[in-house]
């Protein structure tokens, strides 16, 4: 989850579990909290828009959230819109839950394997199933092009056609086009 938004779970966790290791997701070039980690110090995007994963576009981290941050010693992990499209995709077809790009970010930097998970207990916070319109129409339309291929399992990774008929379908609902 963003900064902000996951704040407290970073706090609580880490007071019931201090050897845990707690990390926050976020959008591919949009990673103000992974590099304010790195550097000590808060960093800005040089954007904020350009994302399906709006709820986490914010300019840099909270002037007093980050130091909070900083001491429970958590982690960034950068997802692109593509792997939290999917994410949402395999949430919605496996899990029979309905999220929002932002709040499949987590469950996107797993399914990926940007977050080692061999031997450890995982737990990823999903939200955001009050999202409507392309993302969520996106993510439905790749888990229905996932079910017609045989299901989604270890394919995750290599779903180019499947992207691609997602957004014709896309373009003919939303924008109009016609599709061969």
């Amino acid at each position: 989850l963003g900064a902000q938004r996951s704040l407290g779970r970073k706090v609580a966790v880490k007071a019931l579990l201090p050897s845990a290791e707690v990390y926050a997701a976020e959008p591919q070039d949009f990673d103000d909290l992974a590099r304010s980690l790195e550097t000590g110090e808060r960093q800005s995007n040089k954007d904020t828009s350009g994302s399906i994963c709006d709820a986490l576009m914010v300019d840099k981290p909270g002037e007093l959230t980050f130091p909070i941050l900083q001491k429970a010693k958590t982690g960034a992990l950068a997802v692109t819109d593509d792997e939290a499209l999917r994410a949402m995709a395999h949430a919605f077809y496996e899990l029979k839950l309905v999220t929002e790009p932002s709040g499949a970010t987590a469950l996107a930097a797993v399914l990926t394997g940007k977050l080692e998970t061999k031997g450890k207990t995982i737990a990823v916070v999903l939200s955001g199933g009050n999202r409507g319109g392309k993302s969520s129409f996106m993510a439905v339309a790749l888990a229905l092009c996932w079910l017609q291929r045989g299901g989604m399992g270890a394919e995750f990774a290599l779903i180019g056609p499947e992207i691609k008929q997602a957004h014709l379908l896309k373009k003919k609902l939303f924008e109009g086009e016609q599709t061969g």
